[in-house]
């Protein structure tokens, strides 16, 4: 999982209920990551059944700045680091105004 972290690769771990994902994760993101760099920040989400779009984006954005170039408004993290967004108990939430 280090080596996922550290290469940017995009992971889902799945497995049935209290199997020990969420130990695992916090493990490996929160205790052995930091031991190796100190350049990736790392944000712990908790998405259910009453989380709000707005809200959300709102957690994405407080470690994230928008960069200008000629032609592009982009988000990315503050000081050059990189950034894992950690969501836990990933759930689809209720409908909004907009569907």
């Amino acid at each position: 999982m280090e080596c996922l972290a550290v290469s940017g690769v995009s992971t889902l771990l799945i497995g049935a209920t209290a199997v020990g994902k969420t130990a695992l994760i916090r493990d490996v993101l929160l205790n052995q990551l930091y031991n190796i760099t100190d350049e990736i920040w790392i944000d712990h989400v908790t998405l259910s059944i009453a989380s709000q779009a707005d809200m959300l984006k709102k957690q994405m954005e407080r470690r994230l700045i928008y960069s200008f170039d000629a032609e592009d408004k982009t988000l990315r993290p503050l000081l050059d680091k990189k950034l894992i967004i950690y969501i836990d108990d990933l759930h689809l939430p209720g409908k909004d105004n907009y569907g």
